[in-house]
């Protein structure tokens, strides 16, 4: 007779949060051969976060953390001839984070900026000698503060509100400061502000001659009272008079060169005032004449939007040209689902084509200089996110996906219930979509209590995502049920 006790099995707690590694911001380096992206931790005594630089090999043979420290590291982007690293840290200030420049075959980083604010979206210039930087500036009474004890004491005496968008979910207070286009020397450092003024200049981006930088401004009287009144500009690099590029009413983002730098293609929505509608791709002639709708017939909405709460990519995900400038990648949400479909530039109605096409939801993604090979984070049901990259042929058929990672690999050792799709009737008939989560150990024959989960919007959507929060709940004995109801992106 064995001695032998059953063990009790393991299931999800609130705790397996301080174990969870989060991957985000896949950058593939320009001839496809490493992929450098983040993966951030949380240090259980302090409960503070922390990012590091991870660097895998595509061909799956080595993979290995590139940044250590208790500090952020994030946003890493490869220079163009591979070489080099740019990135934003904290390492110097844990209250102020800056560029830094870091060899790829080793060394150490070195920061390049030395400047008081935040930074967000920034690239390369094509020949690796400049950055375009998102960047703004500290208020100047905040920087006042800091050099006077009494007056950091004394902290913020009085707030002006003059906009609707005062305050941010996450960040608090926002300053009076505007973003704006900055360009910085790599060699040197030296930061140059290229537009200046009360309003945003966002989402800087080279033309592939670096003469010009595109960008995204709503230059409206109340922008926080007009979202629809964004428009896409264009600066000389060297500084000068901006123009506004030729489009058509409505919100735009996400805007990118073609490869010839004779087009730029866009999201955006297609009627201003319905800020409900699916995200569409337009493609503009940069000499003028007009935006023209290139998603057809489809109903997609071309943009991410699932819900998740380990993992939520939010680095950006830019449409991407393929090298001969014929075709164009994006995100979509369908149906819980996040594929990367291809869209014709030039077609009169595309047909979407599936590149990935799996059950599951994508996160960032970026591609080779060739177009040949994409790098992309993927989300199912029973884990949070992996790093994947796959070859991708000239037609915009794609090879098998590889795994390149195995994060949190202790995960596979909990149990969990049982996950049951279903497609179900409203009243009057319509379709939708939900998900079922059974306890572990589940008892047909027994009855359970329930929890319902919805989420706002009306907009975003459940979908074949990793979810913790419901697990967590069905190992204390319910049975987890969420559903997409009418108003759900990826529905049509």
């Amino acid at each position: 007779m064995s001695d032998t006790q059953p063990t009790t099995p393991r299931l999800t707690t609130a705790a397996d949060l301080y174990l969870f590694q989060t991957p985000s911001d896949p950058q593939i380096s320009p001839d496809g051969t490493q992929i450098v992206f983040c993966v951030q931790r949380v240090e259980k005594a302090t409960e503070k976060k922390y990012t590091d630089l991870w660097l895998a090999d595509s061909d799956g043979r080595r993979l290995r953390q590139f940044t250590h420290g208790k500090w952020a590291d994030s946003q890493p982007r490869w220079s163009p001839d591979g070489a080099t690293l740019a990135f934003v840290s904290n390492r110097g200030s844990e209250e102020q984070a800056q560029l830094h420049l870091l060899p790829v075959d080793g060394g150490e980083a070195r920061p390049l900026t030395d400047l008081k604010g935040n930074f967000a979206n920034y690239e390369w210039s094509p020949d690796g000698a400049k950055l375009i930087c998102q960047f703004r500036r500290k208020d100047a009474d905040a920087l006042e503060r800091e050099k006077d004890e009494a007056k950091k004491k004394l902290g913020v005496s009085y707030r002006h509100i003059t906009r609707g968008d005062y305050k941010f979910d996450g960040a608090g207070y926002l300053p009076q400061e505007r973003w704006h286009v900055w360009v910085l020397d790599t060699a040197s450092g030296e930061a140059t502000q290229l537009t200046e003024g009360d309003k945003d200049e966002t989402e800087p981006r080279w033309s592939p001659d670096g003469q010009s930088i595109l960008f995204t401004s709503n230059r409206s009287d109340r922008p926080d009272m007009d979202l629809d009144a964004t428009e896409l500009y264009l600066i000389p690099a060297a500084g000068g008079e901006m123009r506004q590029l030729e489009t058509r009413p409505g919100r735009k983002f996400a805007a990118v060169f073609s490869p010839d730098g004779q087009h730029v293609a866009y999201l955006g929505r297609d009627k201003p005032g319905r800020w409900y509608q699916n995200a569409r791709l337009y493609v503009a002639p940069v000499a003028g004449g007009g935006a023209r709708d290139i998603s057809g017939d489809s109903d997609l909405h071309l943009s991410g939007s699932t819900n998740g709460d380990v993992f939520n990519d939010s680095s950006p995900a830019l449409p991407v040209w393929s090298a001969d400038g014929q075709r164009l990648y994006v995100g979509a949400s369908w149906q819980g689902n996040e594929p990367l479909v291809a869209l014709a530039a030039f077609s009169p109605n595309p047909t979407p084509q599936q590149v990935i096409a799996e059950t599951g939801v994508l996160g960032g993604y970026t591609f080779d200089r060739a177009r040949q090979r994409v790098a992309y984070l993927w989300s199912t049901l029973d884990d949070p996110a992996q790093l994947l990259v796959r070859d991708v042929a000239d037609d915009g058929t794609a090879a098998p996906p590889r795994a390149l990672t195995t994060l949190n690999p202790w995960l596979p050792e909990v149990e969990t219930g049982e996950i049951e799709e279903v497609w179900f009737k409203a009243a009057d008939g319509y379709n939708l979509h939900g998900w079922i989560l059974k306890p572990p150990g589940f008892d047909p024959m027994q009855q359970y209590p329930s929890i319902l989960q919805i989420h706002g919007g009306p907009q975003t959507q459940y979908g074949n995502m990793y979810m913790h929060e419901f697990h967590y709940l069905a190992a204390a004995g319910y049975v987890v049920y969420w559903s997409n109801p009418r108003g759900s992106q990826g529905y049509g």
